[in-house]
């Protein structure tokens, strides 16, 4: 719902059939519908009277509709969709915050209005829009989440799961490791390994927790952590290899590696560590 180009698909008022599909981590959202509603109102997002809104978008889409206006981040996109695409075209918009001061956007028209604030919004601040569109008004309000508080996290945000380990046949609570491999998948960090094991002959997820970590490993952990939105949106240059967004991702940050696509074998060699 972040993004305006997924958030219309979502919203869609016609839509009444979704499917859903998962292979690893890419996951794929079909939406479709056989009837026409009629009578459909104007709708709105955020909608009117929502609270906890973000402040703002950085262009993580595909297609990014930031490049058209040539930055890398606005405030959080407000979309608009008229009753009837034929009263009219989008004339005109106001985006005001709770003080009157008017705030500066760019404007995607069309059949589906985005507005992109030029700046960050403000936490804690309620906005009001309004949106000429054809000879209709619509005026509506939301506000922004709070500013997050620098006090110490929960006790339960760190708690660590061990039956999330269950899912996997080689995983022992009572070892070393059990809190650390948990603590990653919890964070999304390692999925694992689904593939047949030799000791049973079944396909199986497996963590080999003895086997030594490869760079290409190490790199996708590491991106995941530190640069989850740009991985995902990173291209891969080799769809057969699973590493190939990481290498992809490491060139483009010029990050030295030993590993490369024209070397997949010191991608898959351990990693070595000299003091």
């Amino acid at each position: 719902m972040d993004l305006p180009y997924h958030r219309t698909g979502l919203l869609d008022p016609f839509l009444d059939r979704v499917g859903f599909g998962q292979v690893g981590d890419a996951v794929v959202i079909t939406l479709g519908s056989i009837s026409k509603l009629p009578n459909i109102p104007s709708y709105v997002y955020p909608y009117d009277g929502q609270k906890d809104v973000g402040i703002a978008f950085y262009g993580n889409e595909i297609p990014n509709p930031l490049e058209k206006f040539k930055v890398s981040k606005t405030g959080y996109v407000i979309t608009y969709s008229p009753a009837s695409w034929k009263d009219g075209e989008f004339e005109s918009a106001i985006i005001r915050d709770s003080k009157g001061n008017n705030i500066d956007f760019f404007a995607e028209p069309g059949a589906i209005v985005h507005l992109y604030p030029k700046k960050e919004l403000e936490y804690g601040e309620t906005y009001t829009v309004t949106v000429k569109y054809g000879n209709h008004n619509y005026t509506w309000s939301f506000t922004t989440k709070q500013r997050p508080s620098s006090s110490q996290p929960k006790e339960d945000d760190n708690k660590i799961d061990l039956s999330l380990g269950k899912q996997y046949v080689d995983f022992r609570p009572d070892a070393y490791w059990s809190e650390n491999m948990v603590w990653a998948i919890q964070k999304g960090l390692i999925a694992g390994f689904e593939e047949r094991n030799p000791k049973t002959g079944k396909v199986e997820k497996l963590l080999k927790p003895a086997d030594p970590l490869t760079e290409a490993q190490f790199l996708t952990i590491l991106f995941r952590y530190s640069e989850s939105s740009e991985l995902l949106m990173t291209p891969a240059k080799d769809d057969k290899w699973w590493a190939s967004k990481t290498y992809v991702l490491a060139e483009k940050l010029k990050l030295p590696t030993k590993g490369s696509h024209g070397n997949r074998k010191a991608a898959d060699a351990p990693v070595t560590v000299k003091y």
